[in-house]
């Protein structure tokens, strides 16, 4: 797996898109702030081998239990990190086209990691199934000046057409363990609310009754100029815009 990535003395660099090695990478390209963990799987979602991961420190959750035969001294429950809820995520559609690499045509596929800022990059460029070709770039970083603090921009160029692209930014709670013993949902909803430019979304742990805020503020820009999301929506354990 060493031989995957590119050699330099503060970045680990990625060139090409396997997903063979998918789950390897996001390990690799993992950021952390000594606050909140974050595994380096895509902000667009990805219906390939993945496993999603935001952590935040001293929440944990008694999974009960499970072993195939009992002894004296087990312990009834298993002091788990549950996966926490998925601020990342942007949905995004190229008209009637969602991205997503487990599907799509790629080029130029590059991701990396600068262990001298902590700013994970990526970019590339793709093709849909119409022949319309969108480049996009990825960074993100989580502060170390103010631990509850995390950053994502986003950039996307039509290179070779004019069209709709629509972009969902959303707080999703209806996250799984994939340890979990039992398949048990660790979380549950306590309140939410979409503004055009904030939203919060409020989840509660069931059993150790931690709770976490979760906030984001987007901004939009196209060509320069601000503009607005269209829609808000507010779905179980889920808000978003578009």
């Amino acid at each position: 797996m060493i031989d995957k990535f590119l050699i330099d003395g503060w970045k680990i660099i990625e060139e090409g898109f396997d997903p063979h090695t998918n789950r390897f990478c996001e390990s690799v390209f993992t950021l952390g702030n000594e606050h909140m963990g974050l595994r380096g799987f895509f902000e667009e979602g990805y219906s390939g081998d993945s496993l999603q991961g935001t952590y935040v420190a001293g929440i944990f959750y008694p999974d009960k239990t499970r072993v195939g035969w009992w002894k004296n001294g087990y312990p009834d429950f298993f002091a788990k990190m549950p996966n926490a809820t998925n601020w990342i995520e942007i949905g995004i559609r190229i008209e009637d086209q969602i991205l997503d690499l487990a599907k799509c045509k790629i080029r130029d596929y590059r991701r990396e990691l600068d262990l001298g800022t902590g700013r994970l990059s990526r970019s590339f460029i793709w093709t849909d199934a119409e022949g319309r070709e969108t480049a996009l770039s990825f960074n993100r970083f989580l502060s170390m000046a103010d631990n509850n603090l995390a950053c994502i921009a986003v950039q996307v160029k039509p290179l070779n057409y004019s069209g709709s692209i629509t972009f969902s930014p959303c707080l999703n709670g209806d996250v799984i363990n994939e340890d979990a013993n039992y398949g048990e949902h660790f979380w549950e909803e306590v309140d939410k609310s979409v503004l055009p430019a904030e939203a919060l979304l409020v989840m509660k742990t069931k059993k150790s009754y931690f709770y976490l805020a979760t906030a984001t503020c987007a901004r939009f820009f196209l060509n320069g100029s601000e503009i607005f999301p269209e829609k808000k929506n507010c779905d179980r354990r889920k808000v978003s815009r578009t």
